[in-house]
């Protein structure tokens, strides 16, 4: 239950933020998601207090987010995804969360997702670190 409270108030909180997309930017879609993603960028906002980390293995995405202070305290949620073409899907126990990749890149990833209550978008920008 914590775990799925967490992910609801990491995607709440995201979905705060809203920004229009960069339609300059190319998909590759021959790059692998698949890595160790760190967050550095958040609707252009570059001053991200606390590491966020994807991890996207063959069939399951885990998120790990440090929070607190200090940022030395640590949730780790697992869920499955499906991903098509631009479309990155993670199923939760709470319904799915859509994303759409922007640009995908040996080493960064942009994709932003649209709260279906609000309309807000929220823009994620990863460096990948693994």
């Amino acid at each position: 239950m914590k775990k799925q409270n967490l992910l609801i108030g990491i995607l709440i909180g995201l979905f705060f933020f809203s920004c229009s997309s960069d339609d300059d930017n190319q998909d590759d879609t021959s790059t692998s998601i698949i890595g160790t993603w760190n967050l550095i960028e958040r609707n252009g906002n570059s001053n991200i207090t606390c590491p966020l980390t994807l991890v996207v293995a063959e069939s399951q995405i885990t998120e790990n987010e440090h929070y607190g202070t200090d940022c030395t305290e640590l949730d780790s949620i697992t869920n499955t995804y499906s991903y098509d073409g631009n479309t990155f899907t993670i199923q939760t126990d709470i319904g799915d969360f859509v994303f759409t990749i922007i640009s995908l890149t040996e080493s960064q990833l942009e994709w932003e997702t649209t709260d279906p209550d609000t309309n807000n978008v929220t823009n994620l920008k990863y460096n990948r670190i693994e």
